[in-house]
C-alpha cells in the first residue's frame, strides 16, 4: 500500500533557512525595484533555492533506504543536483557575488536544524522511506517554485538554462517519488 503523502511547502527548507531566504529575497527585490538581474543573482546566491537540502536528503536515502526504487531516484537526484550546484558556484564566482547566504543556511547555528530531517536521520527501512517520500516531495515543490521564479523574472540566459533544466528534473523526480510504493 502506498504511503499517504502530504505535500505542502512549509517544510521544503528548514524554518531558519526559509526565513533567511525570504528576508534576503524581499530585501533584494524591494531594494532594487524587482530588477530581473537581481532575481538571477538571488537564485545563484541561494544555490537554486534549497537544492542543497534536497541533495542532502537524497544522500540520506542512499545510506538508509532498503528500497531499490527509492535509492535509484535518490542516486539520480544526487548526481544531477551536484552538477547544478557546481554550475551555480561557477556563476557565483564569475559574477563575484558576495557570500549572502552562501549555501542556503550554512551560516545558521548547527543547533537550528529541521526537526523532520533530524528524525529522518534516525530512521531506517520502511519508516525512513515513508518520511523520505514526504520530505522529498516538499523539497521538490520548493525547488520548483524557486526555478519557476527565476525563469519568469530572470534575465540571464545561463541561469534560465539551469533553472529550466532543474524544472525538467524536478518534474521527473516528483512523478518518480509519487509513484514509489512505500
Amino acid at each position: 500500500m502506498a504511503a499517504r503523502v502530504r505535500t505542502t511547502y512549509r517544510r521544503g527548507m528548514g524554518p531558519m533557512t526559509r526565513i533567511a531566504a525570504v528576508a534576503l529575497l524581499l530585501t533584494t527585490l524591494v531594494g532594487c525595484g524587482a530588477d530581473a538581474n537581481d532575481a538571477d543573482e538571488t537564485y545563484v546566491g541561494l544555490r537554486g533555492g534549497g537544492l542543497g537540502g534536497l541533495r542532502s536528503i537524497a544522500e540520506l536515502a542512499l545510506e538508509r533506504s532498503d528500497d531499490e526504487a527509492v535509492t535509484g531516484v535518490a542516486a539520480d537526484m544526487v548526481d544531477q543536483i551536484s552538477d547544478v550546484l557546481d554550475d551555480l558556484r561557477d556563476l557565483e564566482d564569475d559574477w563575484d557575488l558576495p557570500p549572502i547566504v552562501a549555501s542556503a543556511g550554512s551560516s545558521l547555528p548547527s543547533s537550528v536544524r529541521d526537526p523532520d530531517v533530524e528524525r529522518l536521520e534516525e530512521l531506517e527501512g520502511a519508516e525512513f522511506d515513508e518520511l523520505w517520500v514526504q520530505l522529498a516531495l516538499e523539497s521538490l515543490a520548493s525547488a520548483q517554485s524557486s526555478a519557476e521564479t527565476v525563469v519568469a523574472a530572470g534575465s540571464s540566459s545561463a541561469v534560465r538554462e539551469i533553472a529550466e533544466g532543474v524544472l525538467a528534473d524536478v518534474t521527473r523526480w516528483t512523478k518518480a517519488v509519487e509513484d514509489l510504493d512505500v
